[in-house]
């Protein structure tokens, strides 16, 4: 995976209320709109290189390192709860004087930007979800049976056997080298609570949304026609791309495809 685009980017950092957040800002800061993206639990900013690359050409892209993630502090007892994911995101937009963007979140990402639409939904001008929860899914009680088991003792088992069915069907090597890695990275407490939060958070999730709404899925079984009944109301106007055989980072398996669905949303929006 060639990070160059985001590794070469300069580093920035805000202050949040416990560390210090790690953020990158690529392209003319003059362009006009932003594009917001926000990586899924266990990943890191350099998993959007092939989507910055194409994008930073026509919009200010603005890459953050969710809190206990890539360069970003880990605060032993935060939460990691969805809300305190937004709020960290909003310390950015706070930051970078950011009115309104277009947001793209990956898994835990998609969900996490619901919640800021909560806080900050006069900024949105579309949320793109690739492979993430936007709704209650049909399977929460199988999420809910996930999430303890990964807090308890089996955790060396059952998260790298994770970790291996997640980045299996990345076709890139390197990519899925470096999925694997930043995922194996992440530090266990922060997996552990990120997930329950997501899970409980997921239990009274956000019911519509005044800004419109592109969503990207892999073809796997948990993406069911009731689930997507369900998203297909959710925004003013949805789109919905099914990718069939891809792995779960559509960004890297599918980088064409999604770069396409994020330019549909920022000409729409």
């Amino acid at each position: 995976m060639n990070r160059a685009v985001i590794q070469n980017a300069p580093s920035r950092f805000v202050d949040t209320k416990d560390e210090p957040l790690h953020f990158k800002v690529i392209g003319d800061r003059t362009h006009d709109p932003t594009i917001v993206f926000v990586h899924g639990g266990g990943g890191a900013m350099d998993i959007w290189e092939k989507q910055v690359t194409a994008a930073a050409a026509y919009a200010r892209c603005v890459v953050i390192d969710l809190p206990g993630h890539g360069k970003s502090g880990c605060p032993k007892n935060a939460s990691y709860s969805i809300r305190y994911f937004a709020e960290a995101i909003e310390s950015v937009l706070a930051t970078e004087n950011i009115s309104s963007a277009v947001f793209v979140g990956h898994s835990l990402g998609a969900t996490v930007l619901t919640d800021l639409y909560r806080l900050r939904s006069n900024m949105f001008n579309c949320l793109v979800a690739l492979d993430g929860f936007l709704t209650t899914p049909p399977m929460i009680d199988k999420l809910a049976l996930v999430s303890r088991l990964i807090r308890s003792p089996l955790y060396p088992i059952l998260w790298p056997m994770s970790v291996r069915s997640i980045t299996s069907g990345i076709g890139n090597a390197e990519a899925r080298r470096r999925a694997s890695e930043l995922m194996r990275q992440t530090p266990r407490f922060v997996i552990q609570r990120s997930f329950a939060g997501m899970v409980n958070y997921l239990r009274s999730p956000l019911t519509g949304l005044s800004s419109s709404v592109a969503v990207a899925y892999s073809d796997r079984s948990i993406w069911s026609e009731a689930y997507r009944q369900k998203v297909s109301v959710l925004g003013t106007n949805t789109e919905w791309l099914e990718l069939p055989g891809a792995g779960h980072f559509l960004m890297l398996d599918r980088p064409d495809e999604v770069n396409a669905l994020i330019a549909r949303a920022l000409s729409a929006a």
